[in-house]
């Protein structure tokens, strides 16, 4: 099942545009530019956990193959928090063929129970937890 906003009609810049409006990212002064698999994203952010958000976002997005990050981060409000500190501990984990939410929480928490949490952190791209694409791009925590 194809999500919305990854339907061929649409170009790849305007998918992106549409996964960061579904992830709670307003566009704003964002320019989002694609040609050949290859985003590039000019403007300015808030904050480094919310450009780290919209990265995450960007490479989950179908048919994004590279990225070329030209955000600028705003001035922080408290000096003393530092670009390490405040990056969010997520990784990826590219869905195989026969993959469900199920079976990757068994694989990463040994729990197939779990299958929520990754449903939720992942909403922006998943729809149905057992019918998963090869190649979508999903966050989990570390392990």
């Amino acid at each position: 099942m194809r999500l919305p906003w990854m339907n061929k009609r649409h170009s790849l810049a305007e998918r992106v545009g549409i996964a960061l409006e579904r992830g709670g990212i307003k566009i704003g002064d964002l320019t989002i530019a694609a040609a050949k698999g290859r985003v590039t994203l000019h403007g300015a952010v808030a904050s480094h956990v919310i450009r780290e958000h919209i990265l995450e976002l960007v490479l989950a997005v179908d048919r994004v193959r590279a990225l070329d990050d030209r955000l600028t981060v705003a001035a922080a409000a408290d000096p003393g928090i530092s670009y390490a500190s405040v990056r969010p501990a997520k990784e990826l984990y590219v869905t195989q063929p026969g993959d469900t939410l199920p079976i990757i929480a068994e694989r990463h928490f040994g729990d197939r129970t779990r299958w929520k949490e990754l449903l939720d952190m992942n909403s922006f791209c998943v729809s149905d937890a057992m019918v998963l694409q090869p190649g979508l791009r999903l966050r989990v925590p570390p392990s």
